[in-house]
This record gives C-alpha cells, sequence and structure tokens, in this order.
C-alpha cells in the first residue's frame, strides 16, 4: 500500500525491511540497538545499522 500511494505522488519507494536481515539485536554482529535507556532509542538502527543497511538502500534509489 505504501508503495503504490508513494508511485501514485511521484516518489520513489525504497523497502528497507529485509536491509539488516541478519544483524538483529542479539545476533553476534548487531545493527540494531536492544533495550536502551533513554527508551526511545530501543529497537531502532545503530551506526552500523545505518551505514550498512539503510544507506546502501537509499543510493540505490538517488544514485
Amino acid at each position: 500500500m505504501i508503495s503504490g500511494r508513494a508511485k501514485a505522488a511521484w516518489f520513489t519507494f525504497a523497502d528497507a525491511r529485509d536491509a539488516p536481515a541478519g544483524h538483529g539485536v542479539c545476533s553476534s554482529d548487531e545493527w540494531i540497538n536492544g533495550p536502551s535507556s533513554p527508551l526511545v532509542e530501543s529497537f531502532h538502527p545503530d551506526v552500523d545499522g545505518h551505514a550498512k543497511a539503510y544507506l546502501p538502500v537509499r543510493n540505490d534509489i538517488t544514485g
């Protein structure tokens, strides 16, 4: 649904759901923060997650 709405508005949709595969919380090479303080940072990408997962997805659509 989100992809369709993005295309209808002339945006490019980038599906990043699989980008951090194998690097979740409790993996040997985490790219996602586990429970943390402050709580708002929990389960969000860490520096590696942004650099190694989400940045390449963005770069694929922006060139």
